[in-house]
């Protein structure tokens, strides 16, 4: 492992950070979810949907990154920044 960078997403890594939710999703969390529990949330996550949130003013996206591999997102929103 190298030094983790944190930095905020850019629109042009939307769809990146969409399939990794999705494939930690599917491998981690959405295990005990019913259907119709997996289909929102995918729908949530889905790269139009990151993109429309992205867009708005309330909403930041923080990614981690391991030698530029994306290995983490946090997505913030209604937050005040200091």
């Amino acid at each position: 492992m190298g030094k983790i960078k944190y930095e905020y997403m850019k629109k042009s890594e939307v769809k990146e950070v969409s399939n990794l939710i999705k494939e930690l999703f599917k491998e981690f969390i959405g295990i005990d979810y019913n259907q119709e529990g997996k289909d929102t949330f995918l729908d949530y996550i889905a790269p139009n949907n990151l993109r429309e949130r992205y867009n708005k003013k309330n909403h930041e996206f923080l990614i981690a990154k391991d030698n530029d591999v994306l290995i983490g997102i946090i997505e913030l929103r209604d937050y005040q920044k200091c």
